[in-house]
C-alpha cells in the first residue's frame, strides 16, 4: 500500500512540476530589473513552462513561449 501510495504522489508531484508556469509568464506579470549605476547588469531566466500569451510582434512567431521582464532608464 505504501508503494501504491508513494507512486501516486509522485505522480501527482511530476505532472504539477511539468505544467508549472514562470512568475513572468505574462506581460502584466513582467519581472523588474533593476539597472545599477554602471548600466550593467546580467539577467537569467528560463522558457521552461512558459506559454504564448498571443501578444505578437515583429519579431515573434505564433505560438512562441516568452517570459516578460521591464525595466526603468
Amino acid at each position: 500500500m505504501l508503494k501504491k501510495f508513494t507512486f501516486l504522489l509522485f505522480s501527482v508531484l511530476l505532472i504539477a512540476t511539468a505544467f508549472a508556469q514562470p512568475a513572468n509568464d505574462n506581460c502584466g506579470a513582467a519581472t523588474s530589473v533593476i539597472i545599477p549605476v554602471s548600466g550593467s547588469t546580467c539577467v537569467t531566466g528560463t522558457l521552461t513552462g512558459a506559454t504564448d500569451d498571443g501578444v505578437f510582434s515583429n519579431c515573434e512567431t505564433a505560438g512562441s513561449q516568452e517570459v516578460w521582464f521591464s525595466y526603468v532608464t
